[in-house]
């Protein structure tokens, strides 16, 4: 995965379940795992209101689980008690009230189309597994699964007791149609990639199959719950615990149809909350559901998340500095004004963050079908000025895909940064060579950005372009909805976007460049890496093909890799229970609504 990504209203997804958007978002998801590596790297402390904010240190993600061949014992799963009474130094029941802020969605149905429903509702809804602060895989709607020695099989076992919020039971069948609903063609879920590894998932979402039972998911009985993949996928898991893999009721989708998911009654769950109240163009309410009996139980009683404007500058810190909030993520274009306000202290948290800013180009047509002019771009662009004097140390300058910290990255590797290092000398050879002296002859264009972020990155790339290059660029900045749906045209010809991650495996960052993903880049030497590390269990193995397939996407310049931002979050004094990251900083996670309560 994100709402955003990222993304703005990616991390907003994420705010509200995850979760790991906005995307496109893209698009959604986890906050960046985060292990201390061998020499311990920590995150930016929150500056003093007189200090310049610190540059952010990446530390290492977790490897996606499984990592070897999976053993055919059911794996251990961790117990969690099923009752939800308060902790010691917990406020009263009725002072149990968390707030926080959101972006209005058309819908709660977030297996069906997460860009809609901008992560709406999504903590009263529960998938198989979860992840939880500290990162690791905890059992959710599944107590335990196992898989095959092969590692085609999964099998989950459900919750005997569960039950969905109108006291009917949770049943494997409601699973099985989930998956079916949500990856047939008509569906048209944006996320359905996702779940490609699942038998005859890219068929049936390609409608080169039209028959739902052909896909690799089937009720073994009532209660347990099979999916047959087509290779070995070692980061399957992370993907079931994806805010898109949350269960439907069969029943009443069946009978409302899409509709279901547009009103609080019909709107069904099965998580440790249930949807009171939708308040259009204001907010909406969770309020504690009394059917659930699960691993993962509510200690809060309501949930109240006040819309906000998509924008490039949300009003989020004045509404937390006012006490109308109780968190809230902070975008990386609010960073530095966060920083400096000294009634933050102590209740704001900066990480670095599994997020790239790159500018990609349409390499179908002139100029930028010419790799000599994106060789170019890409030594034109100085990104250590970027991050340092326009971002004032809060970005990372980035020169890889996969960001420092992340599985596989070779974000450090000196031989890597020097292929696209910044040389305006060369930079200014490159572009004669290919027919445009000192930018003489070469079109004008538009740089296109996503509804105001990367803003001032983008601003600074636009001057880079004119001084090394002598190239024209114009900044425009796209309202969302239009610039997704420009992107998966591929109708843009020069754009600067940001990729926030969704769980933590390269599969996440590399499958985009696979020919006839989100870019018009292509290289076979390239899909045929990333299609055979997709499926490797041995580790090593894996991160070799990875680094050899991002070394080609860096050398022929599928994009120019500018930064990794930081991101931030505000916590008020009387939120407890979340559990820290392995840095021991306070990070939303999938889970953690269930995790917190009020003191």
């Amino acid at each position: 995965m994100s709402v955003r990504t990222l993304r703005w209203t990616l991390s907003v997804l994420c705010l509200l379940t995850a979760l790991t958007a906005l995307a496109a978002c893209s698009s959604a998801a986890t906050p960046a795992p985060q292990v201390a590596p061998t020499q311990a790297a920590k995150a930016p402390e929150p500056a003093k209101a007189t200090e310049a904010p610190k540059p952010a240190q990446p530390t290492t993600a977790p490897a996606a689980q499984p990592t070897a061949v999976p053993a055919t014992k059911a794996a251990e799963q961790p117990k969690a008690a099923t009752s939800g009474s308060l902790p010691a130094g917990a406020a009263p029941a009725d002072k149990q009230v968390f707030r926080t802020i959101g972006i209005e969605g058309k819908h709660f149905d977030t297996s069906r189309n997460t860009y809609e429903a901008n992560g709406m509702g999504l903590p009263a809804w529960e998938p198989l597994v979860n992840v939880g602060g500290d990162l690791k895989i905890r059992p959710g709607a599944a107590d335990r699964w196992e898989t095959s020695a092969d590692g085609l099989k999964w099998t989950f076992y459900l919750r005997k007791t569960a039950k969905w919020s109108d006291g009917s039971p949770v049943t494997a069948q409601d699973w099985v149609y989930t998956f079916q609903r949500a990856l047939k063609k008509e569906t048209a879920n944006p996320y359905a990639w996702f779940y490609a590894s699942i038998n005859n998932a890219a068929d049936l979402t390609a409608g080169k199959i039209t028959d739902v039972a052909q896909l690799g998911v089937r009720a073994v009985d009532d209660t347990t719950l099979e999916f047959t993949t087509k290779a070995p996928t070692p980061y399957f898991l992370q993907i079931l615990a994806f805010p898109t893999s949350v269960p439907v009721q069969k029943k009443v989708v069946e009978k409302e149809g899409d509709a279901w998911a547009s009103k609080v009654e019909t709107a069904i769950s099965n998580g440790p909350f249930k949807i009171s109240e939708w308040k259009k163009g204001q907010s909406y309410t969770l309020v504690k559901n009394p059917e659930y009996n699960g691993p993962n139980p509510a200690k809060l009683e309501k949930v109240v998340v006040q819309f906000i404007p998509q924008s490039s500058t949300p009003p989020t810190l004045q509404m937390y500095q006012a006490n109308e909030i109780d968190y809230t993520s902070v975008d990386p274009t609010l960073l530095p004004q966060a920083l400096a306000n000294p009634a933050f202290k102590d209740q704001l948290d900066v990480f670095p963050n599994f997020v790239t800013y790159y500018m990609y180009f349409n390499t179908d047509q002139p100029p930028f079908n010419d790799k000599r002019v994106r060789q170019a771009f890409s030594h034109a662009i100085d990104r250590e000025s970027i991050a340092t004097q326009v971002m004032q140390g809060l970005d990372l300058p980035a020169y890889t895909h996969l960001p420092p910290g992340f599985l596989c990255n070779q974000a450090n590797d000196p031989d890597v940064r020097k292929i696209q290092a910044y040389d305006p000398a060369l930079a200014k050879k490159l572009m004669a060579d290919a027919g445009f002296p000192d930018g003489k002859g070469f079109p004008q264009l538009e740089l296109w950005i996503r509804q105001g972020q990367v803003a001032r990155e983008a601003e600074a790339v636009q001057r880079m372009l004119k001084q090394n290059l002598g190239v024209d660029v114009t900044v425009k900045d796209v309202e969302r909805s239009l610039y997704m749906q420009k992107l998966g045209a591929k109708e843009i010809t020069l754009g600067l976007i940001q990729w926030y991650y969704d769980y933590a495996d390269p599969t996440n960052f590399m499958d985009w460049w696979t020919t006839g993903a989100r870019h018009t880049w292509k290289n076979e030497e390239f899909n045929t890496l990333v299609k055979a590390a997709g499926t490797e269990l041995d580790q090593t193995k894996r991160c070799k093909m990875y680094n050899q397939a991002e070394r080609i996407l860096i050398e022929d310049v599928g994009a120019v890799f500018v930064a990794h931002p930081s991101m931030g979050e505000l916590w008020k004094p009387n939120v407890a229970g979340l559990q820290a990251n392995p840095d021991g900083k306070r990070v939303h996670y999938p889970i953690m609504f269930s995790d917190i309560f009020m003191k």
